[in-house]
């Protein structure tokens, strides 16, 4: 537990692979459909929560995990599987949480029997395209580092090198062609992967 959450505060990328296929035929519920079935009312959408929602949850969040890149690098096509904990709406620390905990949840890829990623990042992206998060995702475009609301980590899944919480049958072979275990959502080589800066023995 100490090693996942020294990790894990300083913004490592965590997958946790619930599909059939990625654990020997035999899956398990997702950690991210067991947060929706789980938490609720949910919240969806970049704005101001309306007055009902008693929620810490917001859902539709874009992120740039798990998708295509364009030549130079950047995002291409956005990932609006994620969901934000806390529901943390502008660039300000809520008054009721003095310890912020922006966690980032979403899915490896489209479908129901996708696998789970979670991360801590530095500040929740508003839609707005700017602000304290914007910052943080400048630094990362320019490090590819993740950068978390208490430091940053090399862990990152376009470095190759997530962090797995994993069953029994996943296999942790490392790929030759992704330089990493293949998952679903990571099963092939993929442009957004930077396979160079890993490099594997021989």
């Amino acid at each position: 537990m100490a090693n996942f959450l020294f990790y894990f505060f300083f913004g490592a990328h965590f997958v946790i692979p619930s599909n059939a296929n990625d654990n020997g035929g035999t899956g398990f519920q997702s950690l991210y459909s067991s947060i929706q079935s789980t938490f609720t009312p949910i919240y969806t959408g970049p704005s101001s929560p309306p007055a009902w929602n008693t929620g810490s949850w917001r859902t539709g969040v874009i992120n740039s995990h798990y998708v295509a890149t364009s030549s130079g690098g950047h995002q291409l096509w956005i990932n609006s599987s994620g969901m934000d904990w806390l529901n943390i709406t502008s660039d300000a620390e809520p008054s009721s949480n003095p310890l912020i905990c922006a966690m980032l949840v979403g899915l490896t890829a489209d479908g129901t029997d996708a696998n789970t990623f979670l991360q801590l990042e530095g500040w929740q992206e508003h839609g707005t395209g700017g602000g304290w998060h914007g910052a943080d995702y400048d630094s990362h475009e320019d490090t590819l580092w993740n950068f978390s609301t208490f430091g940053a980590s090399v862990f990152s899944e376009k470095r190759c090198a997530p962090l797995f919480l994993y069953g029994p049958n996943f296999s942790l072979k490392i790929k030759s062609d992704t330089h990493m275990p293949h998952y679903y959502g990571a099963g092939s080589k993929q442009n957004w992967m930077r396979t160079d800066l890993l490099i594997l023995p021989s």
